[in-house]
Protein backbone atom coordinates (compact mmCIF):
# COMPACT_ATOMS: atom_id res chain seq x y z
CA UNK A 1 0.00 0.00 0.00
CA UNK A 2 1.44 3.74 -0.68
CA UNK A 3 2.23 6.37 1.72
CA UNK A 4 0.31 9.85 0.42
CA UNK A 5 2.33 12.97 1.12
CA UNK A 6 0.94 16.38 -0.25
CA UNK A 7 1.49 20.45 0.96
CA UNK A 8 -1.39 22.55 1.35
CA UNK A 9 -0.23 26.01 0.27
CA UNK A 10 -2.67 27.67 2.74
CA UNK A 11 -1.88 29.13 6.16
CA UNK A 12 -3.30 27.26 8.98
CA UNK A 13 -5.60 28.69 11.43
CA UNK A 14 -5.85 28.79 14.97
CA UNK A 15 -8.55 27.58 17.41
CA UNK A 16 -9.62 30.66 17.57
CA UNK A 17 -9.85 31.09 13.86
CA UNK A 18 -11.29 27.76 13.21
CA UNK A 19 -14.86 28.86 15.02
CA UNK A 20 -16.47 31.66 15.88
CA UNK A 21 -18.46 31.57 19.48
CA UNK A 22 -22.66 31.43 19.13
CA UNK A 23 -24.89 33.48 21.47
CA UNK A 24 -26.28 30.10 23.56
CA UNK A 25 -22.65 29.56 24.11
CA UNK A 26 -22.09 27.03 21.28
CA UNK A 27 -20.02 27.47 18.72
CA UNK A 28 -19.66 26.65 14.66
CA UNK A 29 -17.05 26.44 11.87
CA UNK A 30 -15.97 30.38 11.11
CA UNK A 31 -16.00 31.52 6.92
CA UNK A 32 -11.73 31.54 7.51
CA UNK A 33 -12.42 27.39 9.20
CA UNK A 34 -15.01 26.46 6.30
CA UNK A 35 -12.29 28.13 3.83
CA UNK A 36 -9.53 26.34 5.26
CA UNK A 37 -11.15 22.78 5.29
CA UNK A 38 -11.98 23.12 2.18
CA UNK A 39 -8.34 23.76 1.19
CA UNK A 40 -7.13 21.03 2.92
CA UNK A 41 -10.03 18.48 1.11
CA UNK A 42 -9.20 19.64 -2.40
CA UNK A 43 -5.57 19.57 -2.21
CA UNK A 44 -5.72 16.29 -0.32
CA UNK A 45 -8.18 15.06 -3.49
CA UNK A 46 -5.88 16.44 -5.51
CA UNK A 47 -2.67 14.50 -4.73
CA UNK A 48 -5.07 11.22 -4.12
CA UNK A 49 -6.44 11.34 -7.74
CA UNK A 50 -2.53 12.45 -9.06
CA UNK A 51 -1.34 9.10 -7.00
CA UNK A 52 -4.57 7.10 -8.76
CA UNK A 53 -5.29 5.82 -4.90
CA UNK A 54 -8.63 4.51 -4.06
CA UNK A 55 -10.12 5.47 -0.11
CA UNK A 56 -7.63 3.40 2.22
CA UNK A 57 -9.81 1.16 4.47
CA UNK A 58 -7.08 0.17 6.27
CA UNK A 59 -5.73 1.28 9.50
CA UNK A 60 -4.12 4.24 8.92
CA UNK A 61 -1.10 6.98 10.70
CA UNK A 62 -0.89 10.64 10.07
CA UNK A 63 2.00 12.61 10.55
CA UNK A 64 1.02 16.49 9.83
CA UNK A 65 3.68 19.71 10.25
CA UNK A 66 2.07 23.15 10.55
CA UNK A 67 4.10 26.17 9.49
CA UNK A 68 2.11 29.24 11.27
CA UNK A 69 3.49 32.82 10.49
CA UNK A 70 4.57 32.65 13.89
CA UNK A 71 4.25 31.71 17.62
CA UNK A 72 0.45 33.56 18.22
CA UNK A 73 -2.05 30.72 16.92
CA UNK A 74 -2.70 27.62 19.01
CA UNK A 75 -1.01 24.89 17.29
CA UNK A 76 -4.15 22.31 17.92
CA UNK A 77 -6.81 24.59 15.94
CA UNK A 78 -6.25 22.88 12.71
CA UNK A 79 -6.19 19.13 14.24
CA UNK A 80 -9.94 18.37 13.51
CA UNK A 81 -10.13 20.03 10.32
CA UNK A 82 -6.98 18.08 8.81
CA UNK A 83 -8.74 14.19 10.53
CA UNK A 84 -12.01 15.31 9.11
CA UNK A 85 -10.22 16.32 5.62
CA UNK A 86 -9.12 13.32 4.95
CA UNK A 87 -12.46 11.46 5.28
CA UNK A 88 -14.77 10.83 1.89
CA UNK A 89 -17.38 12.83 1.39
CA UNK A 90 -20.30 12.58 3.40
CA UNK A 91 -23.95 14.06 1.72
CA UNK A 92 -26.80 15.23 4.15
CA UNK A 93 -29.68 16.72 4.36
CA UNK A 94 -28.77 19.67 6.23
CA UNK A 95 -26.09 21.76 5.37
CA UNK A 96 -24.15 22.10 8.57
CA UNK A 97 -23.70 18.40 8.61
CA UNK A 98 -22.37 17.69 5.25
CA UNK A 99 -18.71 16.98 4.89
CA UNK A 100 -16.64 17.19 1.99
CA UNK A 101 -13.53 15.27 1.64
CA UNK A 102 -10.22 14.16 0.03
CA UNK A 103 -11.15 10.48 0.45
CA UNK A 104 -7.84 9.58 1.42
CA UNK A 105 -9.54 7.04 4.12
CA UNK A 106 -12.88 6.28 4.63
CA UNK A 107 -13.08 7.97 8.24
CA UNK A 108 -10.81 9.46 10.61
CA UNK A 109 -11.32 6.25 13.28
CA UNK A 110 -9.12 4.39 10.72
CA UNK A 111 -6.41 6.37 12.55
CA UNK A 112 -4.23 4.79 14.87
CA UNK A 113 -1.28 7.20 15.51
CA UNK A 114 -0.82 10.60 14.53
CA UNK A 115 1.43 12.96 15.11
CA UNK A 116 1.16 17.05 14.85
CA UNK A 117 4.50 19.33 14.25
CA UNK A 118 4.53 22.85 14.79
CA UNK A 119 7.11 25.07 12.80
CA UNK A 120 7.18 28.44 11.91
CA UNK A 121 7.83 29.85 8.68
CA UNK A 122 6.95 33.39 8.11
CA UNK A 123 7.24 33.41 4.34
CA UNK A 124 5.50 30.47 3.88
CA UNK A 125 2.87 29.10 5.98
CA UNK A 126 1.56 25.76 4.74
CA UNK A 127 0.34 22.47 5.94
CA UNK A 128 1.88 19.41 5.35
CA UNK A 129 0.20 16.22 5.59
CA UNK A 130 1.31 12.21 5.35
CA UNK A 131 -0.76 9.38 5.07
CA UNK A 132 -0.73 5.55 5.12
CA UNK A 133 -0.87 2.06 6.21
CA UNK A 134 -0.15 2.10 10.00
CA UNK A 135 3.55 1.28 10.77
CA UNK A 136 4.44 2.70 7.23
CA UNK A 137 4.41 6.16 8.41
CA UNK A 138 6.66 6.49 11.33
CA UNK A 139 7.55 5.10 13.99
CA UNK A 140 7.89 7.02 17.57
CA UNK A 141 11.27 6.74 17.71
CA UNK A 142 12.14 7.89 14.07
CA UNK A 143 10.07 11.11 15.54
CA UNK A 144 12.05 11.41 18.46
CA UNK A 145 15.06 11.72 16.21
CA UNK A 146 13.88 13.67 13.92
CA UNK A 147 12.80 16.23 16.78
CA UNK A 148 16.46 16.14 18.88
CA UNK A 149 18.28 16.82 15.34
CA UNK A 150 16.01 19.65 14.44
Amino acid sequence: MTVLRYVVPVKPLGVNEMYQPLPNGGKRKSAEGIAFAGALAAFGLKARNRARLEPMTCKVDVLVTYYFENERPDSDGPDKAVLDSLQTSRAHRHPAHRRVGAGVIVNDRQVRDRHFRRRIDQAKPRVEITVGPTGEVFSMSELLEQEVAT
